[in-house]
């Protein structure tokens, strides 16, 4: 991966020049702390860049941009033509983000069945990562064997603030093209200078595994999870959620949704696909009125199945990357760690 060091104004004139060709969305603050998205026309006119980049992770999942969350998908009689223009560049989501696209390309783009909205919707993003340098008490990707840098690739171009300076790492055709495309001379990062990098990642890392020791997730969890059906932990936490379905909404790796025909006419209808979330009683309802997870801990039960055992089971990776959003999501305080240490008992 090439690694070069740039200036502040450089990745100013990078957002800049992609505004001729995306909407560029960029990380923002609210007046309660939370982070939010907005677009760079409707930000500050004043940027400050280190501020960018050590922002928090956005609450709003990647996966909006990737999977609308309610869109046309097919007409009747006539056959609907997919053809995606919006294009976006997105900056700064963070690793946790990134590591989510390895599993959502895993389903929607199956080589038997790919999903063509999908896939133009991927090729028209040009994603910016940047590293996290804060972490909060929600945030557990190593407890999932991932870190608060990227590991797992899925992103075009990563920055990382080391002090006053910036370094950017090349992972795509695409990013390499963006940089490309500037009036700008990267200088190769020093060898003390991807040092520095090495020594703040390994901090951030042991500061996310340090504020985590009490849950002490274990790495064969998916075993727990399997051989625990019964643990107790289920109906507890089940009998604090209202079944908003906030935690799917938020996760970028749940991909969960429903297809709704609407008429249109007395010989033509549209076809509507929506996210949903396996947390609502209608879920898995079927025809007939029968329901196989027809309990609410059940429901609960399954979510953690999915993430940590099924998903284990078929990728060989966890569908969960630690981010911690379903946590801050959550109004009844649900925390996902809670689930897996009662699992493992």
């Amino acid at each position: 991966m090439e690694k070069y060091s740039v200036k502040a104004g450089d990745i100013i004139s990078l957002l800049q020049s992609r505004l001729e060709k995306s909407s560029v969305i960029i990380p923002t603050t609210n007046d309660e702390g939370g982070v939010g998205l907005v677009s760079l026309e409707d930000a500050e006119d004043s940027l400050n860049v280190s501020e960018l980049v050590d922002m928090f992770r956005p609450l709003h999942p990647l996966k909006t941009f990737l999977m609308a969350p309610r869109e046309q998908v097919a007409t009747f009689p006539e056959r609907m033509e997919v053809d995606i223009e919006q294009k976006y560049t997105l900056f700064g989501f963070k690793a946790c983000s990134a590591n989510h696209i390895r599993l959502l390309d895993n389903i929607m783009l199956d080589d038997e069945w790919p999903d063509e909205f999908y896939r133009q919707r991927k090729e028209n993003i040009l994603l910016i990562t940047c590293d996290c340098t804060e972490v909060r008490e929600t945030c557990f990707c190593t407890e999932v064997y991932l870190a608060p840098h990227p590991t797992t690739g899925n992103f075009d171009l990563n920055i990382a603030r080391v002090g006053e300076k910036f370094i950017i790492e090349v992972e795509s055709e695409k990013g390499r093209a963006a940089l490309d495309e500037l009036d700008i001379q990267p200088v190769e990062a020093t060898k003390r200078l991807l040092e520095r990098l090495e020594e703040q990642r390994s901090r951030a890392a042991t500061e996310v595994a340090e504020q985590n020791k009490e849950y002490k997730i274990d790495e064969n969890i998916h075993h727990a999870v399997r051989n625990n059906r019964d643990a107790d932990i289920f109906s507890e936490k089940a009998a604090d959620c209202v079944e908003c379905g906030g935690c799917n909404l938020v996760c970028t790796s749940c991909y969960c949704f429903f297809l709704a025909d609407r008429p249109e006419g007395k010989e033509t209808f549209k076809r509507f696909r929506v996210w949903d979330s396996c947390q609502y009683t209608s879920y898995a309802r079927m025809g007939g009125g029968e329901n196989p997870r027809e309990y609410l801990f059940e429901r609960v039960r399954h979510r953690i199945a999915h993430k940590y055992d099924y998903l284990k089971e078929s990728f060989d990776f966890y569908g969960c990357t630690g981010c911690g959003r379903c946590i801050d999501t959550c109004p009844a305080d649900i925390d996902i760690r809670e689930l897996l240490q009662g699992a493992q008992q």
